[in-house]
């Protein structure tokens, strides 16, 4: 497969260029560069884009990633419950089930990016071994997020 690399400014029209160049056929890699901390600037976090705080921002996608996947399952499996009851159609569910598989890759897209943005930043770029650490609960951060995303997007 192309590799493609992807400058990442922050802002959407960026995000786009390397959803489009991975429809394309390219595996994308995410680049971003670090060129100032906002505390430098006297800004806040929101007024500014390409920050040190953005790479961080990066980490907290991964777990959001997760819960985006446990979240389409379980809304899958209640789809089936009505479809048993009768309440729901199969019509209506080939419509749900393109909707979740399409909210799906875009969680999929942006962990992607993510996970570039982190691995450049620490000069790496083995993306399946900083996955698989977040997975053995090697990083504090994504429990931590994990468990904040579980509860805010809980379907209870």
């Amino acid at each position: 497969m192309k590799k493609a690399m992807i400058g990442m400014s922050g802002g959407v029209d960026s995000s786009v260029a390397a959803f489009l160049t991975q429809q394309a056929g390219f595996e994308c890699i995410g680049a971003t560069m670090r060129l100032f901390s906002n505390d430098a600037l006297g800004e806040d976090q929101q007024s500014t884009c390409c920050s040190l705080d953005d790479v961080e921002d990066a980490r907290r996608v991964e777990p959001l990633e997760e819960i985006v996947d446990t979240l389409c399952d379980e809304m899958k499996s209640h789809h089936i419950e009505r479809l048993q009851r009768g309440v729901c159609t199969l019509n209506q569910g080939f419509v749900f089930n393109d909707l979740l598989t399409n909210f799906e890759r875009v969680a999929d897209h942006c962990s992607n990016i993510a996970l570039a943005v982190i691995e450049l930043q620490s000069d790496s770029f083995d993306t399946h071994e900083y996955v698989r650490s977040l997975k053995q609960m090697k990083d504090d951060s994504f429990a931590k997020y994990y468990d904040e995303y579980k509860h805010k997007y809980s379907l209870q």
